[in-house]
This record gives structure tokens, sequence and C-alpha cells, in this order.
């Protein structure tokens, strides 16, 4: 479980802001995790939270404080803290590590005599259908990827622009999506995308992912997002720092150009 958990963050932040002080404290913070020194994670981590709230690590912070007080053995207060994760974060790419880690802890702790985990117990059944259920969803998304085609990959979208299937499935669509090389023109599609989604974690991953494209229209995207008024700061925010990363100046000088609000500006300049 420890492996999977780390491998599972080294995907998620592989791509984080190298320059960003958050950034640099939470690859301190997740350097105690690997060298098992719990005590120094969860306070380096609870600084993170601190000092850096609208951080992108902001989740991710709070699971692994949550992961840290389990390993110390304080399976109790673990429990608790995952709780309120699940609860708080329930759009995180850790939300299911985080339940599979509450039911694993409720399990020991009924066993160890404690009944008052009874419930949890009884109802895990349950929840561990609703994980595997996810599961399942995944490998279907993955075999269309696979097959490759165009009728493939439009149910691959339909998944993704579904309220029918959970966050995490939706995700995990919207990245085969953009990693087939049947689609194109991804000006076009990122806006269609973002008409009909409405979540934030949700349409970070399309921007995240259309800037992976490499297509020759993905500074177009970006630029709309950038300077959509009607868009929310924080996912304006990101279509900035993915126009940064690709050294397009000419872009940043025009949405500086275009943006009629200083705290976006200043993350330009």
């Amino acid at each position: 479980m420890k492996t999977l958990l780390i491998i599972t963050a080294l995907l998620i932040n592989g791509f984080s802001h190298e320059d960003d002080p958050a950034n640099k404290l939470y690859i301190k913070a997740y350097d105690f995790i690997l060298e098992e020194n719990w005590d120094s994670a969860i306070d380096t981590f609870n600084q993170l939270i601190k000092d850096f709230p609208k951080s992108v690590f902001y989740d991710d912070a709070h699971f692994w404080i949550a992961y840290a007080t389990n390993e110390k053995g304080e399976q109790e207060s673990a429990f608790e803290l995952f709780g309120k994760f699940i609860e708080q974060f329930k759009d995180s790419n850790l939300a299911d590590d985080a339940t599979r880690s509450r039911i694993k802890i409720a399990k020991k702790l009924y066993q160890q005599g404690k009944t008052n985990y009874q419930q949890y117990v009884n109802e895990s059944e349950t929840t561990e259908r609703n994980l595997e259920e996810i599961s399942l969803q995944k490998a279907v998304i993955y075999s269309l990827y696979k097959k490759g085609g165009q009728e493939e990959l439009n149910s691959i979208k339909r998944m993704a622009l579904s309220d029918n299937y959970s966050i995490a499935v939706r995700k995990e669509a919207i990245y085969y999506f953009f990693k087939s090389k049947e689609q194109r023109d991804v000006e076009k599609i990122g806006k269609e995308f973002f008409s009909s989604l409405k979540e934030s974690s949700l349409r970070k991953e399309v921007i995240y992912h259309i800037y992976k494209t490499n297509a020759k229209d993905v500074n177009e995207f970006l630029k709309h997002v950038a300077t959509d008024e009607k868009e929310d700061y924080n996912i304006r925010k990101e279509a900035i720092y993915y126009i940064y990363k690709m050294e397009d100046f000419e872009s940043l000088k025009l949405v500086y150009s275009q943006i009629d609000q200083p705290t976006l500006n200043k993350e330009i300049i």
C-alpha cells in the first residue's frame, strides 16, 4: 500500500510548479514521508497548509498528514483525519486511497475490540464494491483507448462529460481522450469540454492535458481561458501558468494587455 501511494503522489505532482515556494515546501515534506520521518512530515505539511492555503498542494498535504498519522500508529486519529479529507476533498485524486485507508483502519480497530467501528466495517463492503466499480470503469476507458477508433474516442468523451460517473472516472476519461492521437483541433475541443464541465478539478485536468498535447492551437485555447472574465480566478491562473510553461511570451503580453485584474496580472509579471 505504501509503495502504491508513493507512486500515486509522484504521478500527481510530476508536473508541479518548480519555482513555487509551496512546491519547494511540499517536496521537503514529502521527502520526510519517504524517509518515514512521520513527525517532521506532519509538521512540514501543516506549515504548508498554514502558509499556502491556496496552493495546488493544499489537499495533498491533508492526505499525507492523515497517512503519516496512521503510520505513527495513531489509528483513531488517522481514521478521523481521513474522514475529514474525504468530506472536504471528495474530488481529489487521492480520495479513493483515503477511502481504502479508512476502511482498513476501521477493520483493524474493530478487530482490537473497539465496537464503535462496527458500523464502518458493515458499510465497508458497499464502499469496496463502489471502488471496484470505479476500477472496472477505468478498465473500460483503457480498453476503448487501446482500440483507438473514433467511435471509441467518442465513448470516452461521453464518459468524461457525463455526471453519471465519479470524478475519478471522468478524470481518467479526460486523460485518455487527450492522449489519443485521433483527436484534433484542441482549441475547439477544449471550449466544448469547458461548456459542459462545471467542476474546477475537471476543468484543470482539461487545461493540463491540452497543454501536454503540444498541438499548434494549444496557446489559443489557453489564451481564451486566461482572458475570459467569466471564468474562475484559479482556472485563469492555471491557464496563465501553462502559457508561461510554453515560453509563449507574445501570448503572455497579449493576455496581460487584456486582463483588467491586478492579481492576475501579477501572475504574469
